[in-house]
């Protein structure tokens, strides 16, 4: 499990030797945490907050709009993920979403985080490759990243989707004005963004991302970022079994 903590943690920018054993230290905690969130069924109630959630209506660039104006309809996994209309409280991957959402309720609790999200490399409903959100805490923001080289010169998410090399942008005003970029701008109250690969286990290709974001400059410091990094340890299996759990 070292080497796996140690593949993230030598991606991510400005994470020091000595964040290896504070991840691996809570990579036991969250691994334990995530056995006991895996329930056998899910109530219907829980249901429809786990498969659907508000997007902010989209602008005429293909940008979600930052005024606060929402989508007229909530985003749906269901169809992009294949899932049935109804009765889905027992499916396998609905189980899984629901582990999924609780461990990022957990980490975005414990490494002080205000916004947090998790997506997964899939197919949109239009057969383009994109990164779709399955579960976040925080502030409502759009459902999809594609997958492109094209959206990646506005999109970490993006660029961290096609290249799986992790992100850290500990100031985000000042990495626009010495880089110009890739950024794109979900809330304005954000100042610093970690966003990292979550690989398939063994390392062979991205299963997804994960995206976290403060209203603070200096937010990811080592020691958040090792936390974010055993995050994605515990998502490599989760992920990995909710996409043989959609098959």
């Amino acid at each position: 499990m070292e080497t796996s903590i140690e593949k993230y943690l030598t991606e991510a920018e400005a994470v020091e030797l000595a964040a290896h054993g504070a991840a691996l230290e809570y990579l036991n905690n969250l691994q334990a945490f995530a056995e006991r969130a895996l329930p056998e069924s899910v109530l219907s109630e829980k249901c429809s907050a786990l498969l659907q959630y508000r997007v902010p209506a989209m602008s005429a660039d293909g940008c979600s709009r930052i005024d606060g104006t929402m989508d007229d309809a909530p985003y749906d996994l269901r169809p992009t993920l294949g899932l049935p209309d109804r009765s889905v409280e027992s499916h396998p991957a609905v189980c899984r979403l629901a582990q999924i959402d609780s461990l990022v309720e957990k980490v975005a609790a414990e490494a002080g985080i205000d916004w947090l999200g998790v997506y997964l490399a899939w197919k949109s409903c239009d057969g383009s490759d994109a990164l779709v959100k399955l579960a976040y805490r925080g502030a409502e923001s759009r459902a999809e990243f594609p997958l492109t080289r094209e959206f990646a010169r506005q999109s970490n998410n993006s660029t961290v989707g096609l290249s799986g090399k992790a992100v850290v942008i500990n100031d985000i005003e000042q990495y626009l004005w010495d880089q110009g970029g890739p950024y794109y701008q979900c809330d304005s109250k954000v100042l610093s963004e970690a966003c990292l690969p979550i690989f398939k286990p063994g390392g062979d290709g991205i299963l997804g991302i994960v995206d976290a974001e403060a209203w603070s400059r200096g937010t990811f410091s080592p020691e958040v970022i090792s936390k974010l990094t055993a995050f994605c340890v515990v998502l490599e299996s989760a992920l990995d079994n909710l996409v043989a759990e959609l098959k």
